[in-house]
Parts: structure tokens; sequence; C-alpha cells
């Protein structure tokens, strides 16, 4: 019979994005984290039956109903070395685990993995390149990572992050990139809404991020040459987003990267 599983971590910071989404921050009880590389994901846990916070001893370490925790991979938006891991979720209507985390919100307790994974990083991609980050929703976390751990480093020529949500209220860093942007001249950011009406307040972008995709506007809108040869796109988010996205690269020249055939594009599909 396996060992059932604690708690092993709090949840001891949570921000509020909209009433569904929200960035979250969780201590382990074990200390600093473990190392990982920026874009790579930690797995979360709760058991199906979880308590409420106000009642954590509910479960004894023995319980038998630890057996049988709900599991959800994260990717994990703040940079190594640091106290605490950032995460940014949606609540997802009768989910299993985001409605156990919004019961709980700061102070509750978690299980995170101890081991973390993921090859959605930039460890394959040499010093000095164009790099365009693509992605939906909460799909921008891992780019955070890569932001917070490189910027300033000179680890790429430009690094550009394409954000595409519904509303404005969906850009749960928008105010934090655009001072990174003002910044670091290395750094852009593009945010784009779908269902922003034309003639209400948001003064950005309208559209979808593929809407981008096109060499006209991929150059004068990201600032980076369209050219394969030259820059590398990550797809991160709605996986009708990657496909139509991978489609519309590859007919301009783009190779999707596999460990049998370098390229330049790479991807992670959320759901």
């Amino acid at each position: 019979m396996s060992t059932p599983e604690p708690y092993n971590a709090t949840i001891v910071d949570w921000r509020d994005v909209n009433p569904a989404a929200a960035v979250f921050r969780v201590k382990l009880d074990s200390g600093a984290p473990p190392t990982f590389e920026p874009g790579q994901y930690a797995t979360l846990g709760l058991p199906r039956d979880h308590p409420p916070v106000e009642n954590p001893d509910e479960f004894a370490a023995g319980d038998p109903r630890w057996k049988k925790l709900c599991r959800r991979e994260y990717s994990i938006a703040s940079k190594p070395g640091g106290d605490t891991l950032e995460f940014y979720t949606v609540h997802v209507r009768d989910g299993k685990l985001t409605s156990k985390l919004w019961h709980d919100k700061s102070g509750g307790r978690v299980w995170v993995d101890p081991h973390i994974k993921g090859e959605f990083t930039l460890q394959r991609i040499p010093t000095g390149q164009n790099l365009v980050m693509i992605a939906t929703g909460t799909g921008i976390s891992p780019y955070l990572s890569m932001l917070r751990t490189y910027g300033g480093t000179g680890r790429w020529e430009r690094f550009v992050i394409v954000h595409g949500v519904r509303t404005a209220d969906d850009l749960g860093y928008d105010r934090q990139l655009r001072d990174i942007a003002e910044a670091d001249s290395t750094f852009k950011y593009v945010p784009i809404c779908s269902r922003e009406p034309d003639a209400g307040p948001w003064g950005g972008l309208h559209g979808r991020v593929t809407d981008l995709l096109h060499p006209d506007r991929f150059e004068s809108m990201l600032g980076v040459p369209f050219d394969a040869e030259r820059c590398h796109v990550y797809l991160c988010g709605n996986p009708r987003m990657v496909d139509d996205s991978e489609a519309l690269l590859q007919a301009r020249g783009f190779v999707t990267h596999t460990r049998q055939q370098p390229g330049s594009i790479h991807f992670e599909r959320y759901w």
C-alpha cells in the first residue's frame, strides 16, 4: 500500500485578477522550492474531499482519502531561486481542483510535487536570438518566468510577449509588463483582446494573436524579422490557437522543433 501524501505547502499570497482568474504563490514547508528551469511546470494536488482551511486537521496523514489526490499541472510564473512558486490560473466551473483553491485562497494548504518537470524552456536556444512568445490566457506564465530570470542579462536580442485574451481584465500582468517594457529596450509587450468593443475604453489591439502572424503585421507590430533563421516562436495556451499559429508559421517557412529535427516553432498546449 502506498504512503498517503500530506499537504506540504501553503498558499501565502492570492491576487484576484478578475472573478475567474487569480495569481497565487505557494511556500513549501521544507523551505525553498526545488531548482527548475524557466518554462517548466509543477504539479499541485488536493484530496478530492478537501477540507476547508479552518479544519486542516480533519484529514490525518494516514487518512485513506489522501490516496486519491486531484492533481493538475501549472506552469511556474516566478523565477528560480525564490522562496515561493507563483502560478496564474483560471477558475474552471465545477473544476475539481480550482474550485477548491478558490474556496481556500490565501492560507490554504496544498500538495506540491517536489519534482518539477517540462521541456518548454530556452535551454536549446542559442544566446542572442529573437524570441517571440505567443500566449492565450494563463499560457503567459512560462514566459514570465523566462523574462524575470533572463531579462537584462543579454540572453536574447529581442524578447516579445504577445498575450491574447478576451477582455482587458483578463490581462493578469498588464501593468507589470508595461513597466518592464518601458525600462528594457530588448523587451516588447503586445496585448491583444478579441472581445473588447471597438468603441470601448480599451485602446490596444483588437483581434486574435493569429492576426499578427502575417509578414507585414509581424514585423511592424512585434519589431522583429519574420524570418525562421533569425527568430524562434513559442506558442502556449489554447490548443486551437497553437494549431492555427503553427500552420501559419509553417506556411512561411518555420519548422516545428522535435527531438529528431531542430526547428524554430516550440509549443505547449493547455488543457
